[in-house]
């Protein structure tokens, strides 16, 4: 079999929710080694059905398999969609790397999903400069040279006195947060989200047809009031990562980590997957991102709330 020959992987998932199952195909170069810098290719096929919508991965590489380029086309076919993506990686980091499993989503239009995984990739990435020997120039005659030389004075003064400016800046700045830190209170995390929800509800985005700008909007509120209700940067995380972060919260009555799962992946469906979602379906989303925020702010807050 030559370097260029392609071993054609067929895995078949059961159908988790949906009505029909669908197969994902991966094609991937057979080769024992790489070079650092070379390019390999990556072929996925999924077969999915109608009235579906596919989601990708949100982590497409890996230390050593470096994303660099992607296409993505979907045509009909015999038993519904057929969506092909060629995926480019550089290999650029001597070692052994793996790539995947990557799991693609298969959405229907009643939110039910189905999980579809390539196998892990292997690659053996060999560095350019193996069983190279080293050259040097041949020695040269020492040459005595007399002179005054103020050079490497002239460059530790220049240095000294950038260093004590930084270090005049830095305090300077330093100072000034503080001091910000201290006559400026930061708002509690929950009053900000109520503020940030309730602009939206009174908002025309809905109507104007801007359902994404809506999500992004409803999405970033909840994440950030979350990650400073429970000491984490909600904003910076991905969605498994903030409910990892969550796992050991003790949930009120009537909430539980599955409600706070449901609406992310809701909201990571419109803003990644293209999911265009009704009207009702927003303002559902909106109500138990405010039951969220009331639910979970501190007791005290609320216990003060209730006796003004």
């Amino acid at each position: 079999m030559s370097i260029k020959a392609m071993i054609v992987l067929l895995l078949l998932l059961p159908a988790m929710a949906l009505g029909q199952t669908s197969k994902i195909q991966a094609q991937w170069p057979e080769k024992d080694s790489w070079r650092a810098g070379e390019i390999v290719d990556l072929v996925v096929e999924i077969q999915h059905p109608l009235d579906t919508t596919l989601v990708m991965p949100e982590e497409l590489g890996s230390s050593r398999f470096v994303p660099i380029d992607q296409t993505q086309t979907t045509v009909p076919s015999e038993s519904g969609l057929r969506t092909e993506i060629k995926l480019k990686y550089g290999l650029f980091r001597p070692g052994i790397g793996t790539l995947g499993p990557l799991t693609f989503k298969v959405v229907d239009q009643s939110d039910q999903i189905e999980e579809l995984s390539t196998p892990e990739f292997k690659a053996k990435v060999l560095s350019n400069f193996e069983n190279e020997e080293p050259t040097f120039s041949p020695p040269q005659p020492l040459a005595s040279v007399w002179q005054d030389d103020y050079t490497l004075l002239w460059v530790a003064g220049g240095t000294l006195v950038a260093l004590l400016g930084g270090l005049i800046g830095f305090y300077s700045r330093r100072r000034q947060r503080l001091d910000e830190e201290i006559y400026v209170p930061a708002r509690p995390a929950h009053e900000v989200a109520l503020e940030k929800l309730s602009a939206l509800q009174s908002d025309t985005l809905l109507s104007d047809g801007l359902h994404m700008l809506f999500y992004v909007r409803m999405s970033e509120a909840l994440r950030e009031y979350l990650g400073r209700r429970f000491g984490f940067p909600g904003t910076e995380l991905t969605t498994t990562e903030i409910l990892e972060r969550l796992e050991s919260v003790e949930w009120p009555r009537g909430l539980e980590l599955l409600d706070i799962k449901r609406i992310l992946e809701h909201c990571d469906l419109v803003k990644f997957g293209g999911y265009l979602p009704t009207d009702t379906q927003a303002n559902e989303t909106l109500t138990r991102c405010f039951t969220v925020v009331e639910l979970t702010k501190p007791i005290e807050t609320a216990a003060t709330e209730e006796a003004a």
